[in-house]
C-alpha cells in the first residue's frame, strides 16, 4: 500500500486526487436517455388487437418481455397469475 503524505491509500482509500469533488455525481450521465420502458412497450402492445399482437415481431427487449409477459398471463400454465400481477402494476401502478 501506498502513502500520500498523512494519507494512507489502500483498498477503499482512493488517492485523493482521484476521488469525486464535493457535490460532483459518481454517475454524471446517469441511465441512458431514449431507452424503452417496459411500462410503455406493455400498454403499446396491450392496446393492439389480438390479430395484429399475434404477427408483431419486437424490435426492443424491453417489447419481448412485454410479449412474453402479455403471452404467460394469457395462458392457462405456471405463473400467470404472477404475470397478471406484474402487468398490473407496471401499468396501473402498485395495489396500496
Amino acid at each position: 500500500m501506498g502513502k500520500q503524505g498523512n494519507y494512507e491509500v489502500g483498498y477503499g482509500k482512493p488517492p485523493l486526487h482521484s476521488r469525486f469533488k464535493k457535490g460532483q455525481s459518481g454517475n454524471p450521465k446517469g441511465f441512458p436517455k431514449g431507452g424503452e420502458k417496459l411500462a410503455y412497450a406493455l400498454r403499446r402492445l396491450l392496446a393492439m388487437p389480438c390479430e395484429d399482437f399475434d404477427r408483431y415481431k419486437p424490435l426492443t427487449g424491453a417489447e419481448e418481455l412485454a410479449k412474453r409477459l402479455i403471452i404467460i398471463a394469457s395462458s392457462n400454465g405456471p405463473g400467470w397469475l404472477r404475470a397478471v400481477r406484474l402487468i398490473c402494476d407496471r401499468t396501473e401502478g402498485k395495489v396500496r
